[in-house]
């Protein structure tokens, strides 16, 4: 290993029109040869002229890393390298993100790496095996800290640019014979320049090339005029000459001992001439003698002596203490849960103890409270979510949505994990929200009205019976939102396989909330009892020719759920009709083993919708405020309008709260799916912001109606009169969104399966 030569390269950061510094990199030639000649050259631009000058850190993540090295777009979508586009990955596996400061290459997915890249600012065991490493950060520390403490906005993105404003790299200088100097050379060892080194001194492991910062000298002692503490704890001054200490008269300690000066003491007698202080002391008045003539030197460094100490009111270069190194000659930054703490101050998730809220001091550490039973999701009790998990895990989901509401991705400057599409994921609190779906060729669905196109029609028009194995379902130009469901739309969008299992009437198991269809004398078809098991049998298929019915790359297929609005409606746990036993939480439960059969016969890349405003719609809305009285939906409604909607309202906003905890809790803490890919598509808020803000997403000529509907029947659903502007409103009926709601939720779903939605959190194992 000692004769291996690792090539160094550098980097000069600027934060806005300042100089930040300098980040000296070793290249890891000899594990990842081809990464790191592509970061080499761009960094000397001897290829074409491609080169990091001028690009920006467009990512910034404290206690995580900074991303930089868009040469393409400047802005974190785009990339390039030496080779002529995207290239393979390398080595991935030589050694762990085990450390801060290294150096690793950016991508969006399996083989896609290029120019962009990133320094870790701690050890991200997350990251393992996901991206080439190919340099350690060997100096520029404080340059590195400096970059993490940027204000950012919500994508993580600098408010001031943070640019390389010149990159190169450093040639090893063999040690040259002394040879006579200059006048002017030798002079800089001096006087006026002690302790530093003439250049004929440099040692064979040293650089030349383009300058650097220059290095700061060890203080030799501390200032003539400080007073300090003898051996046996009497105040001792520096002598006007020598570095010895002597002891001070009676007469002098008494006059230091309540801040003031003797006239003769050697503080103000005694002014010894110095060379000019260096580039990292400062020069201040004594603010605390106003007689005083003389200046004193103090340094700009923290913790100087070890007994300066900082709090919130000085800037974050002064709040955090330096890392300790590790004996391993590698830079590791902070062990433990002291990297990057505050000196001063607790961290937004420390209580009053100083101890992180999940009592262990990392995700998921603090265990069981003793008192409370293990999480346990499948009970019958009366719903109350506090009580069905314990503490510690409630404080680590509260960690997990937490970090995922302070970081909403929107595109283009937040796909998978964040800004661009090369980007490594998150940090500590979000390392999880990640989306690494890198082609989307196939979309298979389950659901209710709000999806279904023509199943239901299958059933009705063959007595109840089921389509066979391997039916294409046709599109309908008159589903239950008066045109095309929003699939059809995202099919076209985006040019995907459509695989729709949807049926009309759909709950998520007829063995909790059984609805009765009398068009087939049976219950509406379900999730559980028939879409899934057609799903598995249409996935299962395979022609004579050798071909299969489903192109469902489990790499490139995305299986998205949408249903609950028939499990919470009429005829079922609004009116408390389920089955004994049951209740919201059943609901929930059942989606998420629905989710675990498609996840064993192959599935990696999910989308949960969650439940829509269902309090909105006319079925279940206020009457004066668009609610319905009986209808073709609900031809015996009757009781308090105003109770129903509350209670909808209540159910609505309970099963989404479940959904948004209980989603990272099965996929990041319980590691339910390993491998697997989350999206909960929050259209429940998307489609409050269209009841909220109808102008910026209905578009036709008649005015914007949210609380009405396109299409108006009487209570046995004859005698329709349909508005001939259906884009102007957000229902079709009393139950379905309009065809212009649900193209809004189209294009918000593409969005989703690109990782760029704000509508979205991302959940990964």
């Amino acid at each position: 290993m000692a004769n291996v030569h690792r090539p160094r390269v550098f980097l000069d950061v600027n934060i806005g029109e300042q100089p930040a510094g300098r980040l000296t990199i070793e290249l890891f030639t000899d594990k990842t040869p081809k990464t790191a000649e592509n970061f080499r050259q761009l960094c000397t631009g001897e290829h074409d002229g491609l080169s990091y000058a001028k690009a920006p850190f467009h990512r910034v993540i404290d206690e995580f890393m900074i991303q930089g090295g868009d040469i393409a777009n400047g802005d974190g979508t785009g990339t390039e390298s030496i080779y002529g586009g995207e290239y393979e990955d390398e080595n991935l596996g030589w050694r762990d993100m085990d450390a801060a400061g290294l150096v690793c290459s950016a991508n969006r997915g399996k083989d896609t790496n290029g120019s962009q890249f990133f320094l870790t600012l701690e050890p991200c065991p997350h990251l393992n095996g996901k991206h080439t490493i190919l340099g350690r950060l060997v100096s520029g520390h404080d340059t590195l800290v400096k970059i993490s403490k940027v204000e950012v906005d919500n994508d993580d993105r600098p408010l001031e640019p943070v640019l390389i404003a010149r990159c190169g790299e450093l040639e090893k200088r063999s040690k040259k014979a002394a040879a006579p100097q200059p006048e002017d050379v030798m002079n800089e060892s001096g006087a006026g320049s002690r302790g530093r080194r003439r250049k004929s001194d440099a040692s064979d492991d040293e650089m030349a090339g383009s300058p650097a910062p220059p290095r700061p000298r060890p203080s030799r002692r501390k200032s003539d005029n400080l007073i300090d503490e003898g051996l046996r704890g009497r105040p001792r001054q520096r002598s006007k000459s020598q570095s010895k200490s002597r002891p001070l008269s009676a007469t002098e300690e008494e006059a230091t001992s309540d801040g003031t000066h003797s006239p003769h003491s050697p503080a103000e007698k005694h002014k010894r001439k110095r060379s000019p202080s260096p580039s990292r002391h400062v020069e201040e008045k004594r603010t605390d003698d106003a007689d005083a003539k003389y200046e004193r030197r103090r340094r700009s460094l923290p913790n100087q002596y070890g007994d300066e100490r900082y709090n919130r009111n000085y800037g974050d270069e002064a709040r955090y203490k330096p890392s300790p190194r590790r004996n391993d000659h590698e830079y590791a930054g902070r062990r433990g849960e002291d990297r990057y703490r505050p000196s001063h101050g607790r961290s937004r998730y420390e209580n009053d103890a100083g101890r992180l809220d999940d009592g262990g001091g990392r995700l998921g550490g603090g265990g069981y409270d003793e008192h409370e039973p293990p999480v346990m999701f499948k009970g019958r009790g009366v719903m109350n979510t506090a009580s069905m998990l314990s503490k510690s895990i409630l404080n680590s989901l509260a960690l997990l949505v937490g970090s995922a509401a302070a970081w909403p991705p929107s595109y283009p400057h937040s796909p998978p994990g964040g800004p661009g599409p090369y980007g490594p994921g998150s940090c500590a609190a979000s390392s999880h929200h990640q989306w690494r779906l890198a082609n989307f060729t196939s979309l298979v669905v389950f659901g209710d009205s709000y999806t279904d196109d023509s199943r239901l029609g299958y059933f009705i028009n063959n007595h109840g019976a089921a389509p066979p194995v391997g039916y294409n379902d046709p599109v309908s130009y008159h589903a239950a939102d008066g045109g095309r469901v929003w699939v059809e739309y995202v099919k076209q969008y985006t040019g995907a396989n459509l695989y729709n299992y949807a049926v009309s009437g759909a709950v998520c198991s007829n063995e909790i909330t059984p609805r009765w269809f009398s068009a087939i004398n049976a219950p509406f078809p379900d999730i559980a009892g028939y879409e899934l098991p057609a799903y598995l049998n249409d996935s299962a298929l395979v022609y004579a020719n050798g071909t299969k019915f489903m192109t469902d790359p489990p790499d490139a297929t995305v299986y998205a759920m949408w249903i609950g609005t028939n499990d919470l409606g009429y005829s079922a746990l609004i009116q408390d009709e389920q089955v004994a036993g049951t209740n919201l939480t059943t609901y929930v439960d059942c989606v998420y083993d629905q989710l675990d059969r498609v996840y064993a016969n192959g599935g990696r890349f999910f989308v949960l919708l969650n439940v829509a405003p269902l309090n909105l719609a006319p079925e279940y809305g206020i009457l004066g405020q668009g609610g319905a009285g009986p209808n073709q939906y609900w031809p015996d409604k009757s009781g308090n309008i105003s109770e129903i909607s509350g209670r909808m309202l209540e159910e609505v906003v309970s099963a989404n709260a479940i959904y948004q905890y209980r989603t990272p809790y099965e996929v990041v803490l319980a590691n339910r799916y390993p491998g697997a890919d989350f999206a909960l598509y929050n259209v429940h808020d998307l489609m409050q912001n269209i009841h909220d803000n109808p102008s910026a997403y209905l578009n036709g000529t008649a005015p914007l109606n949210v609380t009405g509907h396109v299409n108006v029947c009487n209570a046995t659903g004859g005698a329709c009169v349909a508005n001939t502007s259906p884009d102007s409103f957000m229902w079709y009926d009393e139950l379905h969104p309009s065809e212009q709601t649900e193209r809004i939720i189209a294009q918000t779903f593409v969005d989703v399966v690109k990782g760029v939605s704000a509508y979205a959190t991302y959940w990964s194992s």
